[in-house]
């Protein structure tokens, strides 16, 4: 039997590679610390601000329910109708008894 370049011939059964395991499971852990360091250095992306946020103009926000009072989060647009109470987040002008609430939906060109 005779080993050269880590090969392993014998030769009632032929060519064979011969691993220990000791080392490849310590280039294997290796590998992996490196590659866990290279991204907990990696930058965290960001999104950017929108321009129009926040809103100096803004009174608060709108939250919509069903029929049963139930918040409607998400849904169809085609229902009639598409919510059954509007409620805003805080009070209007004091001078206003009465409001109007329009909505309108993106269209495909």
């Amino acid at each position: 039997m005779s080993i050269l370049l880590g090969l392993q011939i014998v030769h009632d059964r032929g060519l064979r590679m011969q691993f220990r395991l000791k080392p490849l499971l310590a280039s294997f852990i290796s590998a992996l610390m490196l590659a866990g360091s290279f991204l907990a250095l990696a930058p965290v992306a960001e999104a950017a601000q929108p321009p129009f946020e926040p809103d100096p103009n803004s009174r608060g926000c709108v939250t919509f329910y069903d029929a049963a009072g139930n918040v409607v989060t998400s849904g169809s647009i085609t229902d009639s109708p598409m919510t059954a109470y509007a409620q805003a987040s805080s009070r209007g002008r004091t001078v206003d008894n009465t409001a109007t609430l329009f909505g309108f939906a993106a269209r495909r060109a």
